[in-house]
């Protein structure tokens, strides 16, 4: 009689669960990694922002990092917030009884932080602050390195359906050994980089699939996104927590009591999955526990696989006495690792229809140890952690399987924590282009650390922090310290299209600041000799920046130097023609009438130079007489023609009462 007909006592207890009620579970802690623990690799995280390419200074006594730590501790709190804290990257999966993976609920987490940070709660508690959801969201992300969550498997302490994790609760008593792994785990990361740590010490298939998954299957990594981090992080644990490998169950033959034989082959078989074939393969389960792998039929008829590890413990599969200490990915039983079966990167059982302690099964694929059972025996009297012979490329390994996943997992979460805080608060410096200061810049709301909106700059650069993609706007004055006008905006020294408003969107949906940071520069026009004639226009046209007067005439043609650069002519040559109408790109103001309506409109046309500082103020008289000029009415059409002009073109209505005359002029003033 084959015994594996019978459910094995993991199924029999994962099935009555199933009757009790759903509010205990959901009310009960999943276990995460402890409240400690949380706070420990918040804090690594902020020292470690201190390396990101602009610098981020976040200490743990100041009232951002006051807020981090402790968000990072309360996002289990209340414990229905754990139902989200899953997500097994395999088939976008989440935890029992909920349907919000943690990708989902750390891109929760994260708008609400901006939205605290538009709104300028900074420092609000929970539910409340911007650097207590950004707290929050690491959690999220710290959760990713605890591999119970990567797998979706649920893990909180309810007797006869779920225990409580070992691994996590092995870290939060040992937060000296934690930050003994994570001293100098390299600089922060960002999504968009595969930590290289991630594919050490593991066999050559895994390296080639954690690649591949990195490469094709994390569509948020290059987007400056939170689910980036959550992708990349869950792959990297997944693949560094399961193991690739083969277990084949034997022929026990007709009297099949107390027989056993080995359970993995040197090689796995070359498989068809359903998302395509493998060739064959290193059994990496078979490398880390030197052959120790064996199939089992007892004589109470239990059959099962038994893995022996280094130090004499033993760990088995489908015994009908024990829940199961290890599976195979995929399985299909209620919280036995059931996600995703057929797939590469889960398992394969062939035949198909056949159990998995079936004679001659074979099982091909990748393999998890349950965490929830590591750290006991079958009763819960000891400490009985999974001591491999190798790590899974051969290498002799001195540690447990805890302190091995911690040894690759929490320095690779420090960085990324790191670059999720630098993604949270992403730099921007404004500066002046001279050595005059500017004072009355200001910003469309305070910064992320409270920068008042309203500052002052000059060449030494002042700093600012926004999360990326979160739009503000920026302002220069209009003049710097020394009354010279301001000119245009570079950004990273660079010019770009519209740098001649003084008013910018800075870091939007479509154009965020990036990892690095961006610099803006103020370039004020130069004028040494202060006549309002900027330094390049004079050099220009007359060889120095000195020469040439506001009211010289050295052309002759009776327009003063001044208006031959407000009306872009030529100081040199005689040149005093009218703007060629709508099209003109030099010249003085032009006056055309249409008489064509049902009433004459007088069109009036200018040029004017952007941000030049000097003040274009149209009027208009019936007389000439001191006194007479009034500012001109109509209606008013602004065209730009480059980076430096426009063109202006004010439309007045005839007098039907029949005023036989008006006068037009422009008059241009120094600031």
């Amino acid at each position: 009689m084959n015994h594996t007909m019978t459910p094995t006592k993991s199924q029999h207890i994962r099935h009555i669960g199933l009757i009790l009620p759903i509010a205990f579970w959901a009310t009960s802690p999943l276990n995460a990694y402890l409240g400690p623990t949380h706070e420990e690799l918040m804090k690594q995280a902020m020292a470690k922002a201190g390396e990101l390419p602009p610098g981020l200074v976040l200490s743990p006594a100041s009232a951002p990092g006051l807020r981090l730590a402790q968000g990072a501790v309360d996002e289990d709190d209340p414990a229905t917030r754990a139902l989200d804290h899953a997500f097994n990257p395999v088939n976008n999966g989440a935890f029992p009884f909920s349907t919000v993976t943690a990708g989902n609920a750390a891109a929760s987490r994260w708008n609400r932080m901006n939205s605290a940070f538009i709104a300028g709660n900074r420092d609000g508690g929970d539910e409340q602050g911007a650097w207590h959801f950004l707290g929050r969201a690491s959690h999220l992300l710290q959760d990713m390195a605890s591999p119970l969550h990567t797998y979706a498997r649920d893990h909180a302490p309810i007797p006869l359906v779920s225990g409580s994790c070992m691994y996590e609760g092995y870290w939060g008593n040992q937060l000296n050994r934690l930050r003994e792994f994570v001293g100098d785990p390299g600089g922060p990361l960002h999504s968009s980089t595969l930590d290289p740590r991630a594919l050490e010490r593991v066999d050559d298939w895994t390296r080639q699939r954690l690649q591949h998954r990195f490469d094709a299957s994390s569509p948020s990594k290059h987007s400056d996104d939170v689910r980036g981090w959550m992708e990349v992080m869950d792959w990297i644990t997944y693949f560094r927590t399961t193991f690739w490998g083969e277990v084949r169950f034997g022929d026990p033959g007709l009297f099949p009591l107390g027989k056993s034989g080995q359970a993995t082959p040197p090689r796995t078989t070359a498989t068809t999955f359903s998302d395509g074939s493998v060739p064959a393969q290193e059994n990496a389960l078979d490398t880390m526990f030197a052959g120790q792998v064996r199939w089992r039929v007892t004589w109470d008829t239990d059959w099962f696989y038994e893995i022996t590890d280094r130090q004499g413990n033993s760990f088995r599969w489908m015994s009908f006495t024990d829940i199961d200490d290890w599976s195979a990915c995929g399985r299909t039983e209620l919280n036995a690792g059931g996600w995703a079966p057929g797939f590469q990167d889960s398992s394969m059982r062939n035949p198909a229809g056949s159990d998995d302690d079936d004679k001659n099964v074979r099982i091909t694929g990748r393999f998890w140890f349950d965490l929830r059972q590591l750290g006991l025996n079958s009763s819960g009297e000891f400490n009985r952690r999974c001591y491999p012979h190798r790590y899974p490329n051969g290498e002799s390994m001195g540690d447990d399987l805890f302190d091995y996943f911690g040894r690759y997992l929490m320095p690779s979460l420090v960085r990324y924590n790191a670059g999720l805080l630098g993604l949270a608060n992403r730099r921007v410096s404004v500066r002046t282009a001279g050595a005059n200061p500017a004072h009355g810049f200001t910003w469309s709301r305070a910064d992320n650390f409270g920068n008042e909106p309203s500052f002052d700059t000059s060449s030494n650069a002042a700093q600012f922090y926004f999360t990326a993609k979160s739009p503000v706007t920026l302002q220069a004055p209009a003049v710097d310290q020394a009354g010279q006008p301001f000119e245009r905006w570079l950004v990273n020294g660079v010019d770009f299209p519209g740098n001649t408003n003084r008013i910018l969107t800075v870091n939007s949906a479509d154009d965020w600041i990036p990892a690095e940071g961006t610099e803006y520069t103020a370039v004020f026009t130069p004028d040494s000799d202060g006549d309002g004639l900027p330094d390049w226009w004079e050099t220009a046209w007359f060889g120095d920046a000195l020469s040439a007067q506001p009211g010289g005439d050295d052309d002759h043609d009776g327009v003063g130097n001044l208006l031959e650069f407000a009306f872009n002519l030529d100081p040199l040559h005689p040149d005093c023609a009218p703007l060629v109408p709508g099209t003109g790109t030099s010249g003085l103001p032009g006056l055309t009438s249409d008489e064509s309506a049902p009433s004459t409109v007088h069109q009036f046309e200018f040029l004017r130079r952007k941000n030049s500082g000097l003040a274009y103020t149209p009027t208009q008289s019936t007389t000439l007489g001191h006194g007479s000029w009034e500012p001109m009415t109509g209606t008013t059409t602004i065209t730009d023609i480059d980076a430096e002009l426009e063109r202006v073109l004010i439309e007045i209505p005839g007098d039907p009462g029949g005023t036989p005359t008006r006068f037009f002029r422009v008059e241009v003033a120094l600031p």
